[in-house]
Parts: C-alpha cells; structure tokens; sequence
C-alpha cells in the first residue's frame, strides 16, 4: 500500500506559516494577547520542516542561495540534498533582497538541469496536451495529477486549503484566472 506524507507535512507548514504571520503581526501592533497582556512572541513554537520553505527560496532567489561545498552528490536523484551542508557566508538583509530579486527570480527552478537529477516527464518546454487517464498512465503523472488538484490537505491537528492552481505556470501549465476576474 502507497501512502503519501506530503500532503500532512505540507498541511503543518501551511499551519505554522499561518500562525508565523499572525504572530508577526500581532507582535508588530499594539493588539493584546487572548489574556490581555502584550503578546510574547518566545511563546509561539512551530513543529513543521520549514527548512523546505527555506530550500524553496534558495531554489529561486539566487541571491539569497548560500555558497555550496565544492563535493556535494545528489543521492539517489534527491535534489534538496545539493543544499546539505550550505555555508550562508555573512548577514543579509532578506527583505530588500527580496524586494530587488524580480527579474532574478527562478519561476521554474526544476526545469533546469542539476547534475545528478533527472528532469520529471512533466516538465515540459513547450506546450502540449496530455491525456490523463487510462491504462497506460505511469505513476510519476498520476502523481503529479493529483497534486494539480485544488483540495483540503490534512496534518495532524490541522486542515489547511490547497491552491496548487495559483502556481500552475511554474510548471508550464496554464494557470486559473482569479476568482475576483470570474
């Protein structure tokens, strides 16, 4: 039996992302806490991997990416083990960094090639139409497939929405319209 661990682990970044921002902006007002008090923001503890969010930054704002060891080897064709080991040399100011990094953004970072990664079959340059479905579907697309659709992830102790429709064109794909356009 295949079960898949992303969707939990995605829901509890989504979670503690959520509770991040409120605490950010809790701490940045003059809002009190649920007791009354000034909110304390040592007391906010996040359990979600958010070294993913993290590599996803270095995957697309090159600027930001840390210098890399010279011996790096992607195991087994696992492209985040090309951040093990980073050294991030000196402080940097990561919001006007960000702020500049727009014509420098990666939109599809994994369509690019990395020695010891093969690019998935559904990376595509050009536009194409596919047929999902039937007996002939590989795994990998059905896979993918799946993460195409707009559902309800559940973690523990969570249910956060996913949108993957609003990121579509880094992947090539043709991207939903907004609702408010709708």
């Amino acid at each position: 039996m295949r079960l898949a661990l992303a969707p939990a682990v995605l829901a509890s970044i989504y979670r503690d992302l959520g509770s991040l921002k409120q605490a950010m902006i809790m701490a940045s007002s003059e809002v009190p806490g649920r007791n009354g008090d000034s909110f304390d923001i040592h007391k906010l503890s996040l359990w979600s991997p958010l070294f993913f969010v993290q590599v996803w930054v270095w995957e697309r704002i090159v600027s930001l990416q840390p210098e890399r060891a010279q011996n790096y080897n992607i195991v087994s064709g696992v492209r985040i083990g090309r951040w093990h080991n980073v050294k991030q040399t000196g402080v940097i100011n990561v919001r006007t960094t960000i702020d500049s990094s727009g014509e420098f953004f990666l939109w599809r970072p994994y369509a690019l090639a990395v020695e010891g990664w093969s690019i998935p079959k559904f990376y595509k340059d050009k536009e194409e139409w596919t047929i999902v479905g039937g007996q002939n579907l590989d795994q990998e697309m059905e896979s993918f497939v799946r993460c195409l659709r707009v559902s309800e992830l559940v973690g523990l102790n969570c249910q956060e929405p996913y949108r993957p429709n609003r990121v579509a064109m880094q992947f090539g794909y043709d991207q939903d319209f907004p609702k408010w356009m709708i």
